[in-house]
């Protein structure tokens, strides 16, 4: 599997939920990058449990965080949020690419997930 890491800091926007991003190629003719994204996002399915894609992932989370008057930066990953539903799922999320320049994107939260990803799957 070929992917590279990318530690989020101020500069990615869900650097507050997530501290890694594991980035895949958009086209299938150098490096498979789709199907490498589509096998890690099953394996992070198997292995976390379902989340939304991180832009709606974002919103529910923030629709919840309204409804329980808590300020969105708040978020203290939803810490005191009632009723937040499993799709915002902490441990990770993903967001796939354009298909023409924007790589699709695993986020995870933190240094054991992604570990334990890349015993699961080393990187060509």
């Amino acid at each position: 599997m070929k992917y590279t890491v990318q530690t989020l800091d101020g500069r990615y926007s869900h650097n507050k939920y997530f501290k890694y991003c594991i980035e895949f190629g958009h086209r299938m003719n150098f490096n498979q990058g789709p199907e490498h994204f589509t096998n890690a996002q099953h394996w992070f399915f198997k292995t976390y449990g379902w989340s939304a894609e991180v832009r709606q992932w974002n919103e529910i989370l923030r629709y919840y965080h309204l409804n329980a008057n808590i300020p969105v930066w708040k978020h203290g990953l939803g810490a005191g949020v009632p009723n937040l539903p499993e799709s915002v799922n902490f441990t990770w999320s993903w967001q796939t690419g354009d298909g023409n320049y924007t790589k699709s994107r695993i986020y995870v939260r933190g240094d054991p997930e992604l570990a334990f990803f890349q015993l699961a799957h080393t990187n060509d």
